[in-house]
């Protein structure tokens, strides 16, 4: 038994706002659409491509609420836009991380459209996935390939979704990537415009192809840039030798000059250029052959200088060979992509990769399930498991006429008495006579010399209010024949009583019945159907299966709890043999939402969960009036 705290008016006012937003998710989920099915069920998340499950958690969070809707959203839009076949045709794992990260933007970006709510729903992950540190920040230690995936995912959310949660993210991205990939910048952002008008899975793969053509262009240039160095440092070499070779020099000269070379060629190496003065000197060397002594002294002198300039340029060059070294190893100076960097990202493992946003709010949703499972069971013990609403749809395979449907005649007959006469005694005028008004009661007027001055009529009129009523049928395989015709004419006869009542709306649904995947109820008659329409098209209708009795109550539930009558009552017709304690759970439900529950057991006084609720117990169809006649009036007299 429930010991919990009663609560106040407030808490019972945010708790209706919650269930109310928890009943329209149920009606997102169960409705009959087409785009993908889905369930709510168990702690695991799971996809086959066009059913989708997401773990059942507490819908008194409003942060499950949010992933829910967000989520609903996000695999709806894969279901209805997304060709898995060419998903599937993917083999290397950049291209399809790339593809996967602009597939999400295009068909986000559709349902967002689409659907009212849903922008704003999408956003809703996002915020959850800054809040919990899902997001990596770009930094300037990033690789290459974490840039660009950062790049596309920050800019395109910001600029093709409008997700203005991450415009931090994406200011930060493009200067980092710019100095990573100064050659390439520019093209990428190109392919980001290119990608806001992707149609097709097809347009998200090429795009993702076209990132990684331009990185091999990336890697192509730096490799050709590298080779050319060395060809410099020869043709340098090539021409410091030819500076010694002149035909009157002394062999000093000569050694002189050669020294001079091997110790330049790491600034050739360099800067591609020799030194000026050097060659100057050795030309002007070569113009005299009468004073080769003094020119050998003279170039003595020269080469101790320029051994001395080319000892201060070997430092440079060692640093200048360690960067190409460095370059070689894989290692790069800090935001600049190396060769090595652009291998690594073209050969890039699972690992390498940026996580899947998605994949994380799975996670954590699971988390989440397995918490509310464990409080469910501790409250209600070890095997108890918490419920979700059944799909709700109407099904072909009760048409006919009903054996039973003469018998319902008289039925209803009775029925409609009895709620008229409990609708008209709330439908009544009341008359008084005052001083001042502005009808004047002629038949009052007699009494004006006897001093009587209330002659002016005032009327009150009061009326029923305006109520939703819902019928909710047990056909199991526990309903067996009798059990089940009983149950058929209570259902019938109440609704079509309820029909000739002004301002009175009826619905009637059946459970179990087989749905894509998972039970399902039968809308046997909507709100806004005739019973004329539907006799013989959906109550043709003989018991099977379990007794889901909660889930089929959540569900009749979430129906009529969004509806803007002001009196809401659902009759429960069962035999009580339910499969779980779970009933309770949503009973407390529809009691915040203010929907009576009238229970009508068919041959039994047991109805779980009904211990202290309205409840009836009928053996026979002519029981049903006089039964329900003081609850209905009760239900008016609220």
């Amino acid at each position: 038994m429930n010991t919990q705290p009663k609560l106040n008016s407030i808490q019972l006012a945010q708790r209706k706002k919650k269930l109310l937003r928890k009943f329209a998710l149920i009606q997102r989920m169960t409705a009959d659409t087409d785009g993908g099915s889905f369930t709510i069920s168990g702690t695991g998340a799971y996809t086959n491509g066009s059913h989708i499950n997401l773990p059942l958690g507490d819908f008194n969070d409003p942060e499950y609420l949010d992933m829910l809707e967000g989520m609903l959203d996000h695999e709806n839009g894969h279901c209805k836009h997304t060709n898995f076949g060419a998903w599937r045709a993917i083999t290397d794992n950049l291209t399809h991380g790339l593809s996967n990260l602009f597939e999400d933007l295009r068909i986000e970006k559709l349902v967002g459209d689409e659907y009212p709510g849903a922008k704003s729903n999408l956003e809703n992950l996002v915020k959850i996935a800054i809040k919990r540190k899902m997001f990596d920040k770009p930094r300037i230690t990033d690789t290459a390939l974490s840039l660009v995936q950062k790049f596309f995912l920050y800019r395109g959310r910001t600029e093709i979704l409008g997700q203005t949660s991450l415009n931090e993210y994406s200011k930060d991205v493009g200067p980092l990537l710019q100095n990573a990939l100064p050659n390439s910048y520019q093209d990428l952002c190109d392919v980001l415009k290119e990608a806001a008008n992707n149609k097709s899975s097809a347009d998200a793969i090429a795009t993702a192809r076209k990132v990684i053509a331009i990185l091999k262009q990336e890697l192509q240039e730096q490799e050709d840039q590298q080779q050319d160095q060395p060809k410099d440092d020869s043709d340098s070499n090539d021409e410091s030798s030819s500076n010694g070779n002149s035909d009157d020099s002394s062999n000093g000269e000569s050694s002189s000059n050669d020294d001079s070379d091997d110790s330049s060629n790491g600034e050739s190496s360099s800067n591609g250029d020799p030194d000026d003065n050097s060659m100057d000197e050795s030309s002007s060397n070569g113009d005299s052959d009468d004073n080769s002594n003094d020119e050998s002294s003279s170039n003595g002198d020269s080469d101790d200088n320029s051994n001395g300039d080319n000892s201060s340029n070997e430092d440079s060059d060692e640093s200048s060979d360690g960067n190409d070294s460095s370059n070689d190893n894989g290692q790069r100076s800090p935001g600049q992509a190396t060769i090595q960097d652009l291998k690594n990202a073209l050969n890039a493992k699972p690992s390498d990769l940026i996580g899947d946003l998605h994949k994380a709010i799975e996670k954590l949703m699971e988390e989440k399930a397995e918490e509310a499972e464990k409080e469910f069971k501790s409250e209600y013990g070890r095997f108890a498991r918490p419920k979700f609403a059944l799909e709700s749809c109407k099904f072909s395979l009760f048409a006919g006429v009903p054996p039973w449907i003469t018998r319902a005649g008289p039925i209803t007959q009775r029925m409609r008495q009895v709620l008229n006469s409990v609708v008209y005694a709330h439908n009544k005028t009341e008359r008084s006579y005052e001083r001042s008004g502005n009808t004047i009661a002629a038949g009052e007027l007699w009494g004006v010399s006897a001093g009587n001055s209330r002659i002016f009529q005032n009327e009150t009129r009061h009326r029923a209010p305006n109520a939703a009523f819902q019928i909710l049928v047990d056909k199991s395989g526990s309903m067996t024949e009798e059990p089940m015709v009983l149950a058929n004419i209570a259902a019938y006869s109440i609704a079509s009583a309820i029909e000739f009542i002004k301002g009175a709306e009826c619905e009637v649904l059946y459970y179990p019945v087989p749905g894509k995947r998972l039970e399902a109820v039968h809308i046997a008659k909507a709100f806004n159907e005739k019973m004329a329409s539907c006799r013989n098209r959906s109550f043709n209708i003989t018991s099977s299966k379990a007794t889901p009795t909660a889930e089929a109550l959540l569900t009749a539930l979430s129906r009529i709890g969004v509806r803007k009558e002001p009196k809401k009552v659902i009759f429960l017709i069962t035999d009580g043999d339910t499969d779980d304690c779970s009933v309770n759970e949503v009973l407390k439900d529809c009691d915040a939402v203010g929907v009576d529950v009238i229970g009508i057991g068919i041959g039994t006084e047991q109805l779980a969960g009904f211990e202290d609720r309205p409840h009836v117990s009928i053996t026979d169809a002519n029981e049903l009036a006089p039964q329900l006649f003081n609850y209905v009036r009760a239900f008016y007299q609220k």
